[in-house]
């Protein structure tokens, strides 16, 4: 439900002016929010490489067909079975259900970068059509999926301990099966690579994502005239950036402690393997 928490945190960002118009309607941002609840429904705790190749696994059935992100889809398709199920939205509208599905896969990794397409949009949102207001609304769910390092360091490494933990589960497993293990999910690699691809995670994947949305958000705040304002989400993403810069730092130190405690461990080992091999 974090996912969930921190898009309702930038939509809320989305100040609504005196003239009653926002750039957001609300049925949009009801079906995101939905979207953000659902884009990981029963999702197995397990990478992608893993479930993908396991047998009866409904992303593997969507694999063989051919798709780009069978585990997004997987949970996309399933989210609009309960939508139906439902009755979410009333008139079972098809263009609901296309934007609900182009939500849950824009959180997929190897998606197209959603920030990109949003610095393509018109310069004045009041103008946007529902092609535009879906492609800047996935911009937020996206930047919502990742946004774990935005937070207090406390919470975000507690966060990442978890995640951490899960990944190398399913490197254990995936070591098992023969199958290659990528780095990020190597528990023999140890906590400092841990800590060293949180830094690059911040820096390479989470900030450029945050900084594109800020800067976008910002010219737009300035053009929108009276109906709309992107004000207060530049400035929530402002703040993010801030806090991305406070987060890298510390992920550094305690990668800088690690490896001065392992290098006092491994001199005192030595130590002690010289003691044994003079008594002897």
């Amino acid at each position: 439900m974090d996912v969930l928490q921190m898009l309702g945190l930038m939509v809320h960002s989305l100040r609504q002016t005196e003239s009653g118009r926002t750039v957001l309607p609300l049925a949009s941002v009801y079906i995101l929010l939905l979207a953000a609840a659902g884009h990981d429904l029963e999702h197995t705790g397990k990478g992608t490489d893993l479930v993908t190749n396991t047998r009866y696994s409904l992303s593997t059935f969507y694999k063989a067909f051919g798709e780009d992100s069978p585990v997004e889809v997987s949970h996309a398709h399933l989210g609009v079975h309960v939508l139906r199920k439902y009755s979410v939205p009333a008139d079972g509208s098809v263009e609901v259900e296309h934007f609900f599905k182009q939500a849950i896969l824009s959180t997929d990794p190897k998606s197209q970068h959603p920030a990109r397409l949003v610095r393509e949009l018109p310069d004045t949102p009041s103008s946007w059509d529902t092609r535009d207001r879906h492609t800047f609304l996935s911009g937020l769910i996206r930047l919502a999926d990742i946004s774990n390092p935005t937070r207090v360091f406390s919470v975000s490494r507690e966060h990442t301990n978890d995640v951490t933990n899960e990944f190398w589960a399913t490197g254990d497993i995936m070591r098992g099966m023969d199958m290659k293990v990528p780095p990020q999910l190597d528990r023999r690699l140890g906590l400092l690579s841990k800590y060293k691809g949180q830094v690059f995670f911040i820096g390479q994947i989470v900030r450029p994502e945050v900084e594109s949305l800020r800067d976008v958000a910002s010219v737009l705040d300035g053009t929108t005239g009276a109906d709309t304002t992107l004000e207060g989400l530049a400035a929530l993403l402002d703040g993010f950036v801030s806090k991305l810069e406070t987060n890298t730092a510390e992920w550094r130190h305690v990668a800088e402690r690690h490896m001065a405690e392992r290098h006092v461990a491994e001199r005192h080992m030595a130590e002690r393997q010289e003691e044994k091999e003079g008594r002897g």
